[in-house]
């Protein structure tokens, strides 16, 4: 490379010869009109002519200065054969008339084609572009100039190196090839072929490339770089690195002002406990903010996201989706029209048609809204044009249960069993039990319902009302049902004539869905209505003691027993007045009981 001393030097010397121009305007105008092919004297300090073999030679040594068609060359000696044939040595210098400059040991030169070839420590400059080399084929038409052992090209922020390329001076366009290295301010290139636009300062990449810019690494094999933007595109197996995180796409975008990571086509970044793919992902590095369109999929230790776009904070952990999503959250899944989540907040919201799935205790929900929260976890789903729905599977059937509002709460952090609450018009539906009240408690811990407020439950035949009904299930299987305060039970297969019990408390015992015996407690009143093997009715007994028991068959009264001063008579089915003798409480709510689905 030239030193600056040196490069100072000619410089000056250039410029004190080139004073001369301004007393000789009538030699250049007349050159100009000439052969543009001719290389003209200006100024030597000594010239010496010879004839060789036909051919003339000029001989030039000392502060030479030659002119050509709106070209100087400068050097300490030359050679001109045949007026068109140069060889300078020494300090050669050519000079463009826009201050394009070539510094080199030596020149060799053909005027015709305007071809030169320079040898020794170069230096083309252009503006603040200096390109560096030790050999360069340059041409002075074209200023296109071309090196095959290795330069340097420079503008004191940017420096980039290669084997082999060329420079198009006009065009400010440079091709570097094989082993080409770019170094920046804060940035590290290395790739087998590049474009560059010096004037702009944009590289153009041309094959595999490596870029590394603090601890990230980049790798693409077509795209390009805008140093002075500090932008840049990806494409073709383009590959991001930062730290742990990888990404990849086909075609990443990095804005470097804007701390912003684009990445489009089957877009993926993926670091240790986290993961996010989409068709369109961008991401902010300041704010650690995730931005993922098209078939998005978001998922760390804690969630798996899935939806149209994802918006995702890093930081706060913290995500909206405006589209219909998914969200799976352990043995919790979430679909919904749109969903958020806040962790510093500690909760949720979904809306617009929400489906939530707890995969462990096999529950389902569906309604229009639901908001959830963790610390303990928690869901409540509520209902603005359908009220919401719970599904669960109860004895290998759907038990389907509505009400205006459905919550979920965790009983503590260290008991993860949840208690299920149903608040206002609720209505309960499975195939062989069905239930309303005005509320409703589940516990998991020891799956007990809990039904508050005029409460009634169906069970095939026969209908439970009480103050409060609890009903315990064991593996999943209707196991007791509890009436607690002035507890009523009627049961009839026909409609028309009603099995009544009544007490202070009604204990009822199940085996396989079935009753099987019940224990009334405290003012225990039954009437039952006795038939033959043939199912006809023969009287109806009626009887009052302090505690019954009640043995079932076939979820048809079998045989009764009283105990404690029981009271009672049997009364041919002719002489009893069915209605006269109805236990007080008795009302038959068949009309209540939903009997299906689509009643709830």
């Amino acid at each position: 490379m030239l030193p600056l001393k040196r490069l100072a030097l000619n410089m000056a010397r250039l410029w004190t010869t080139l004073i001369l121009l301004n007393l000789l305007p009538q030699l250049i105008s007349a050159q100009q009109a000439a052969d543009t092919s001719v290389i003209y004297l200006i100024h030597a300090d000594t010239q010496v002519w010879e004839l060789r073999d036909r051919s003339t030679v000029q001989i030039y040594t000392g502060n030479v200065l030659l002119y050509q068609d709106s070209v100087f060359m400068y050097a300490d000696s030359a050679y001109i054969q045949d007026s068109i044939y140069l060889s300078a040595y020494g300090h050669v210098l050519i000079q463009h008339e826009d201050s394009v400059q070539v510094f080199a040991d030596t020149l060799i030169y053909q005027g015709v084609t305007r071809n030169a070839t320079l040898y020794g420590d170069i230096v083309l400059v252009n503006g603040g572009q200096k390109l560096y080399t030790n050999y360069l084929e340059y041409n002075l038409d074209d200023r296109i100039a071309h090196y095959t052992k290795g330069a340097t090209l420079t503008d004191d922020e940017t420096t980039l190196t290669s084997k082999s390329g060329h420079y198009e001076v006009d065009l400010d366009l440079a091709h570097f090839k094989d082993s080409v290295e770019v170094i920046g301010q804060d940035f590290y290139m290395r790739m087998d072929s590049m474009a560059y636009q010096t004037k702009d300062k944009i590289a153009y990449f041309l094959g595999p490339t490596l870029l590394q810019q603090q601890d990230k690494r980049i790798y693409c094999e077509s795209g390009y770089y805008n140093v002075q933007e500090q932008v840049a595109e990806f494409s073709d197996h383009a590959q991001y690195e930062e730290g742990d995180r990888r990404a990849e796409a086909d075609i990443i975008r990095y804005e470097k002002a804007n701390y912003k990571v684009i990445l489009d086509g089957e877009a993926r970044i993926k670091e240790e406990g986290r993961e996010a793919k989409g068709d369109h992902i961008e991401y902010l590095e300041d704010k650690e903010w995730f931005t993922i369109d098209g078939h998005g999929y978001y998922s760390d230790s804690s969630r798996t996201v899935a939806g149209e776009t994802i918006f995702y904070d890093v930081k706060q952990d913290s995500f909206a989706l405006p589209g219909r999503s998914t969200v799976a959250s352990g043995s919790q899944h979430f679909t919904a029209d749109r969903m958020r989540y806040s962790k510093a907040q500690g909760n949720g919201v979904a809306a617009g048609d929400v489906i939530w799935i707890d995969t462990t205790q096999q529950y389902v929900i569906e309604s229009d809204s639901l908001s959830y929260g963790d610390k303990p976890a928690r869901i409540e789903a509520i209902g603005l044009t359908r009220r919401p729905l719970l599904i669960a599977i109860v004895d290998g059937d759907s038990l389907f249960i509505k009400a205006d509002s459905l919550r979920f709460t965790q009983v503590s952090e260290t008991d993860t069993s949840k208690i299920m609450r149903a608040f206002h018009r609720v209505k309960m539906y499975k195939s062989d039990m069905q239930a309303v009240c005005d509320s409703l408690v589940y516990r998991e811990s020891d799956s007990v319902f809990i039904l508050y407020r005029q409460p009634i439950l169906w069970a095939d035949t026969s209908q439970f009302t009480a103050d409060t009904i609890e009903m315990r299930l064991r593996n999943k299987k209707l196991d007791l049902i509890y009436l607690k305060q002035n507890a009523f039970i009627v049961n009839t297969t026909d409609e028309v004539f009603f099995n009544q019990i009544k007490g202070r408390t009604i204990q009822a015992h199940l085996t396989d869905n079935e009753l099987d015996r019940m224990d009334i407690v405290g003012n225990a009143e039954t009437i039952y209505y006795v038939q033959d093997d043939d199912k006809a009715y023969i009287g109806v007994n009626k009887a009052v003691c302090s505690r019954i028991r009640v043995f079932f068959g076939n979820n048809a009264v079998d045989r009764i027993r009283m105990y404690q001063d029981p009271s009672g008579q049997m009364t041919p089915m002719d002489l009893f007045d069915h209605e006269a003798n109805q236990l007080e409480g008795f009302i038959w709510n068949e009309d209540k009981r939903p009997k299906n689905k689509s009643e709830l």
